[in-house]
C-alpha cells in the first residue's frame, strides 16, 4: 500500500524531476585541502550549537585565522587546517592522551611520580570519572623546574603529551618554569644575555679583518647563513650541532611570538640540563 500510494503522489507530478549530476572534474572536488582536516560530530545537537561551535573552537586551539570550520549536517563537521602543524598541535591536546587501555591507577602513579614523590592518587579505576584530569599529592622539590608538560612514551613508536596544572601555583619563572624566583631574576635569561653580549664583541673585534672575513663568508651556503642569523647578531644555540641547529630552528618556527618566545626558552633550558649532566 505505502508503495503504491508513493507512485501515484510521483505519477501526479507537473514535470519530472531530473537529478542533478555532478562533472568528474578536478574543479569540483577537494580532496587535497582535506588532507588536513578534522572531521567530528556533536555528542548533543539538540542543546549544542553548530554555529557557536565553530566560531569558538579555533579560539580554544589558538590557531584563529588559519583553520575555517564547516558544518557538513546538523550534528556533522568538518575543520580545515593551513598547515600540518596546527592539526598537529590540535590533536595533541585532545583530552585522550591517554588510551583508555592505559588508564590503570599504576600510570597515574607513574605520571605524577615524574613530577616529586606521590603521596596519593585520587584515581580508582573502579568508579566513574567524571573529569579529564587525574589529581594527585606530591611533594615537589622547589629547585626543580614545575613543567607544564612532559612526552609520554606508551610504546615504542607511539608519543604522547602529557599536560600538568599546579593548584595554587600563580606565579612562577616561565622561561624555567622554576618557583624560586621570576622571569626578571632569572639565571638562565641573564647567563643567556651575558653570553649574547659577549658574542657580539667577539663578532665585532673579528670583523675588522677586511677581505678575509668577506671572502669566508662569500663561501658559506645560504643554509649556513640562516643558521647564523641576521648580520650583527650571534647565532642561535651555537653549542648544538649543525643537524641539531637545523632541528631546533624547525621546532621554534611558530607565527605567535610568545609561543616561539618560550619554545627558545625550552631548547636552551634543555641545553643548560645537558651541559649540568656533563660536568657531573
Amino acid at each position: 500500500m505505502p508503495n503504491d500510494l508513493h507512485s501515484a503522489l510521483r505519477a501526479m507530478m507537473i514535470e519530472d524531476d531530473e537529478p542533478i549530476n555532478l562533472p568528474d572534474e578536478p574543479r569540483f572536488k577537494v580532496f587535497e585541502e582535506n588532507s588536513l582536516s578534522l572531521l567530528g560530530r556533536l555528542l548533543n545537537p539538540d542543546c549544542q550549537s553548530m554555529s557557536r561551535m565553530i566560531d569558538e573552537m579555533p579560539t580554544h586551539w589558538r590557531v584563529v585565522g588559519r583553520v575555517r570550520g564547516i558544518a557538513l549536517s546538523r550534528e556533522k563537521f568538518q575543520f580545515i587546517f593551513k598547515r600540518e602543524e596546527d592539526l598537529q598541535n590540535v590533536l595533541n591536546d585532545r583530552p585522550w592522551n591517554i588510551s583508555c587501555n592505559f588508564y590503570t591507577l599504576d600510570t597515574m602513579h607513574a605520571l605524577a611520580k615524574a613530577i616529586g614523590f606521590v603521596r596519593k592518587i585520587a584515581y580508582d579505576p573502579k568508579a566513574s570519572q567524571k573529569t579529564d584530569f587525574i589529581r594527585a599529592l606530591v611533594e615537589f622539590d622547589v629547585a626543580k623546574p614545575a613543567r607544564e608538560e612532559k612526552v609520554l612514551n606508551v610504546s615504542a613508536d607511539k608519543s604522547v603529551i602529557i599536560s600538568y596544572e599546579y593548584e595554587k601555583l600563580r606565579k612562577k619563572c616561565f622561561p624555567c618554569f622554576r618557583l624560586t624566583h621570576e622571569k626578571p631574576q632569572c639565571p638562565l635569561l641573564r647567563k643567556q644575555h651575558h653570553q649574547e653580549r659577549s658574542n657580539q664583541r667577539t663578532w665585532r673585534g673579528g670583523s675588522s679583518s677586511g677581505d678575509h672575513v668577506r671572502k669566508d663568508t662569500q663561501a658559506k651556503p645560504q643554509t649556513q647563513a640562516l643558521l647564523e642569523g641576521p648580520s650583527g647578531f650571534p647565532p642561535l644555540f651555537p653549542e648544538l650541532s649543525k643537524e641539531e641547529q637545523k632541528s631546533a630552528l624547525l621546532y621554534i618556527s611558530h607565527d605567535d611570538p610568545t609561543e616561539k618566545a618560550a619554545r627558545i626558552a625550552r631548547v636552551k633550558l634543555h641545553i643548560e640540563e645537558l651541559k649540568d649532566k656533563d660536568g657531573e
